[in-house]
């Protein structure tokens, strides 16, 4: 992906590239640090005993980066396929109800991208907050960068899914995807926080 182009769409006045591309973008650079960090971490001298799970860890990174770059179109797609539903004819009482069929279709598409961006972005975050315990005591300010950007990117995400279920008619759907944000979101404020003691601590409680 031309990285410099997706950033000038995105400052355009286009409504797509939007959010959701932008909180895989940010994902990525997220994984990236993440990354570096086990790269700063694989064979350096103290850290012997982890460095399988650095290896590992590099290779997982790299794998979430790509996917996140897929995801960063696949969301612009959906979004794309919504307009085109908001766009369908609804001049006769059968135009209208296809229409409405297809944008309830549509709404609950675009859900999906969201939710597979936030769910890697998740992963990130367990990865960065390992880091921080395990991995190269002088880049722990960088797992800590990781963890603060892949929680935004997570946060962010999400937006698009609370915006799209507020239109959705079928309120159970409405309901178990408040649930599943919400026990979600629990989970990555308790794996960020505990982050964030231990940088915390590293820094001298600065």
């Amino acid at each position: 992906m031309d990285y410099n182009r997706f950033v000038d769409e995105l400052a355009s006045d286009s409504s797509a590239p939007g959010g959701g591309s932008a909180s895989a973008m940010a994902g990525i650079i997220a994984a990236s640090l993440t990354s570096m960090v086990a790269g700063l971490t694989l064979n350096k001298k103290g850290y012997e005993d982890v460095s399988e799970t650095m290896k590992n860890i590099i290779t997982e990174t790299g794998q979430i980066r790509n996917r996140l770059e897929g995801l960063m179109q696949e969301d612009t797609d959906a979004f794309l396929k919504l307009m085109d539903a908001m766009k369908m004819p609804k001049g006769t009482q059968q135009e209208k109800d296809a229409r409405k069929i297809e944008i309830e279709k549509s709404m609950k598409g675009a859900i999906v991208t969201p939710w597979k961006i936030a769910s890697l972005c998740h992963r990130i975050l367990r990865i960065a907050y390992m880091l921080s315990k395990e991995g190269n005591s002088n880049a722990i300010t960088d797992a800590g960068a990781s963890m603060k950007i892949a929680r935004a990117a997570i946060e962010s995400s999400l937006l698009n899914v609370k915006i799209n279920i507020s239109y959705i008619k079928n309120e159970k759907f409405r309901d178990e995807e408040k649930m599943k944000m919400k026990l979600f979101l629990e989970d990555v404020e308790s794996i960020y926080s505990q982050g964030m003691k231990v940088l915390d601590a590293a820094l001298g409680g600065a």
